[in-house]
């Protein structure tokens, strides 16, 4: 993602990488490149699986890479299950800011903080569209 908003979504299911080398796998998003991008009120729930062991590997809950610095505020009210995934939030913890990124027990949940209760179902067993529940 280099640039632009993704507001309201979701991603469940499994997430394999199978290079070896510049692997950027996330539950959510592999890489975010620039500071023109945010992503709000989103969820990820994923089982990650890469063997890689090269150069460039970076592997996180909801994002692989992310910028750093101060002006890298580009999360906000975004969550991933921690249940599923024990990694870290995002994969380049040392150079990234995953600020805005909370893990959560989604299983548990009656809302998130954030979401719009017009567009979301805490209902099933993940939090969905009420779209999708109608």
């Amino acid at each position: 993602m280099g640039s632009g908003t993704i507001t309201n979504c979701f991603s469940i299911g499994p997430v394999e990488a199978v290079n070896n080398d510049f692997v950027h796998l996330g539950g959510f998003v592999g890489h975010v490149e620039g500071y023109n991008a945010s992503i709000t009120q989103s969820y990820a729930v994923a089982d990650l699986y890469t063997d890689a062991t090269g150069i460039e590997v970076y592997v996180g809950s909801f994002s692989g890479k992310t910028p750093g610095g101060t002006y890298a505020n580009i999360y906000s009210s975004c969550y991933y299950d921690r249940l599923t995934s024990t990694l870290d939030r995002i994969g380049n913890i040392d150079t990234g800011r995953g600020d805005g990124i909370t893990g959560v027990n989604i299983l548990s949940l009656t809302e998130l903080t954030g979401f719009n209760p017009s567009i979301w179902d805490f209902s099933g067993i993940y939090p969905m569209y009420i779209w999708l529940h109608e």
